[in-house]
């Protein structure tokens, strides 16, 4: 499955706020669209979708609201929601997009996995090279070089390697319902350079061979 999107549109309210509101009214408009997908969608599934799990946005905006505060306050003010989301990804150098290893990626799932609710992985993207990708969400103007590298500079098996380990320890969490690759191809519009599970000429890269022998060995119970 994947979730296009351009730059902007990506932020949710707890790390964008440029409505300026407070945070009871920042809770409040949390609540009315809550309500609001229940009432419309009753049978569907109403995630409170975070993203830069490690709120670096707050150090340079203190009026929006760090990720972790969010979820305690969604939980704390009883809106009826089913799952959170978190969005996980990196290789550019931006807030919310510096590398980081598994151990702390597994333990900022553990961190929203207890508290009571199921976690989806709503968007989740590493690049497959460490070229310039003019076609990308940002216009090629964000650098895959400041944005730190995962045993070696990214490449397409680079990328294959980690999302076994990625997929791995996601799904080996009882709490985790779901985990979303970001962009299928490279073509096209797409948020991260070389993020894609096919390259621009919709020939498949390792990272999708592997997503397909994940999915086999986990259906045949391997």
């Amino acid at each position: 499955m994947a979730n296009m999107c351009r730059p902007g549109c990506g932020q949710r309210i707890h790390a964008q706020n440029s409505i300026g509101f407070n945070y009871e009214q920042l809770m409040e408009l949390t609540r009315m669209a809550a309500a609001i997908t229940k009432q419309l969608a009753p049978r569907s599934t109403t995630i409170i979708d975070l993203v830069a799990p490690w709120g670096e946005y707050y150090a340079r905006n203190q009026r929006t609201i760090p990720p972790m505060l969010y979820a305690d306050m969604v939980i704390q003010s009883g809106i009826n929601f089913d799952a959170f989301g978190l969005q996980f990804h990196f290789g550019l150098g931006t807030d919310g997009m510096y590398v980081r290893d598994m151990f702390q990626i597994s333990s900022m799932i553990d961190r929203f996995g207890g508290r009571g609710k199921p976690v989806h992985i709503t968007a989740v993207q590493v690049p497959s090279s460490m070229a310039t990708d003019k076609s990308d969400a940002w216009g090629g103007a964000l650098s895959i070089d400041g944005g730190g590298s995962w045993r070696g500079e990214w490449s397409e098996e680079v990328q294959s390697r980690w999302i076994r380990s990625f997929y791995e320890i996601a799904l080996s969490k009882p709490f985790v319902d779901a985990v979303i690759w970001r962009d299928f191809a490279d073509g096209g519009a797409h948020y991260l350079p070389h993020g894609g599970l096919l390259r621009h000429d919709l020939t498949p890269k390792p990272a999708y061979q592997e997503l397909l022998a994940l999915r086999k060995s986990l259906l045949n119970g391997k």
